[in-house]
């Protein structure tokens, strides 16, 4: 809290955790360089190295975790995002203005940018995401390699190439109606 001003109801420790935070209220940074950047967002929770490392006017963010090699930490490079929570070594690592995000694993929407409203949980779930909003990863690398775009093709596509869901009749019966909304719909 070295440059604090009139800022109340902060806790920081750890070398240099919290250390632009002015104005900023309700705040708490744990670790080197925790919530470093953060002059007036309010309502932030950064616990690791680095984490919430470029926050700066963004508000209302949890995000525990520390830097993976060569990164900023978890949710480092958010500067103005609010309402997102990043829980996992680098999870949303990339992330600058996005907001309503929800990462919790390993490097879970590890480069998401500037989308919004996705959900990732698992290791490197939704890893490669840029821009894509509104995605939901469930599992280990799961939606790896999208970066943006619609994933109810992909999805339909999964879902009809897994012989093994195919065995499940209630499955079945979803996929038939999916995708028949596809064929109808495109």
């Amino acid at each position: 809290l070295y440059s604090n001003t009139t800022a109340g109801n902060n806790t920081a420790v750890g070398y240099q955790a919290g250390y632009s935070n002015t104005t900023s209220g309700l705040m708490t940074a744990v670790g080197s360089r925790a919530a470093y950047s953060n002059t007036t967002g309010a309502r932030i929770t950064a616990v690791g190295y680095q984490a919430a490392y470029s926050n700066t006017t963004g508000t209302n963010n949890i995000a525990i975790g520390a830097n993976i090699s060569g990164y900023t930490g978890t949710l480092g490079s958010n500067t103005t995002g609010n309402y997102n929570v990043a829980i996992g070594d680098s999870a949303l690592n990339f992330s600058t203005t996005a907001s309503s995000n929800t990462a919790l694993g390993y490097a879970a929407l590890l480069f998401n940018t500037t989308a919004s409203n996705n959900t990732a949980v698992g290791y490197q779930a939704a890893y490669a995401n840029t821009t894509a909003t509104g995605t939901t990863a469930i599992g280990y690398q799961a939606l790896l390699d999208v970066t943006t775009g619609s994933y109810m093709k992909r999805l339909i596509r999964m879902f009809n190439e897994s012989a093994w869901i195919r065995k499940l009749p209630p499955l079945r019966d979803a996929i038939k109606y999916v995708k028949k909304l596809h064929e109808e719909h495109g």
